[in-house]
């Protein structure tokens, strides 16, 4: 699978040790850099109310898989009355392996309102207490409201702790070919896009200054 796209994921050196198929094409220019800081964001982080005595939940869609995460043991620290983020706990609840996509981009992090052992969710829903929705389920709590990254770098963040970087290359690429996208693409670049994209910028090829 090639790659394109100036910022580099944990997953991409696969590409190179597996050949890069121009074949088969993801486009990822755009991508956004991330950090558990961001992360924990998505799911209301700035809402000091909800930080403590809750459990909060991502869900990471990759190609033709999915992966229900649970945010605990959030820590900020106070200094004139704000509240920082200082460090998470990041946990895999669910691996959704059911060969389906469900959002436009190839790579995806949402917000996942299913609440936690005291969340408001289960207040209303008491069915949904200490179980592990479907996917389906999952999808549509996604939905209930709009917080999420397109093309997330993961590299930056803890998740790379917890998830095999393999299985994310090889389910983008299953992803790609199940597009039918089996013929050569022609990305049009122009020189300053195409250096980009092996992580040059226009500082990088400057005279020293004498």
């Amino acid at each position: 699978m090639q790659i394109i796209d100036r910022n580099k994921d944990f997953y991409d050196f696969y590409s190179q040790v597996y050949g890069v198929d121009k074949n088969i094409t993801f486009d990822r220019r755009g991508s956004t850099l991330i950090t558990d800081e961001k992360l924990v964001r998505i799911t209301d982080y700035t809402n000091k109310k909800t930080l403590f005595h809750r459990e909060h939940f991502l869900f990471l869609e990759v190609g033709l898989i999915q992966y229900l995460i649970m945010v605990s043991d959030i820590k900020t620290v106070e200094n004139c009355e704000v509240v920082f983020f200082d460090s998470c706990e990041f946990t895999i609840m669910k691996v959704y392996e059911e060969n389906r996509h469900f959002f436009d981009s190839p790579i995806s992090i949402r917000k996942c309102i299913i609440g936690g052992r005291w969340g408001f969710f289960f207040e209303k829903y008491p069915e949904y207490k200490n179980t592990i929705p479907s996917l389906e389920e999952a999808v549509r709590m996604t939905k209930i409201r709009e917080r999420y990254l397109d093309n997330p770098i993961l590299a930056g963040t803890s998740l790379t702790k917890i998830l095999d970087a393999f299985e994310l290359w090889k389910s983008v690429q299953a992803y790609f070919s199940s597009l039918l996208n089996d013929k050569d693409i022609d990305i049009k670049m122009d020189d300053k896009k195409r250096a980009e994209t092996h992580g040059f910028n226009k500082f990088s090829f400057r005279h020293p200054i004498k």
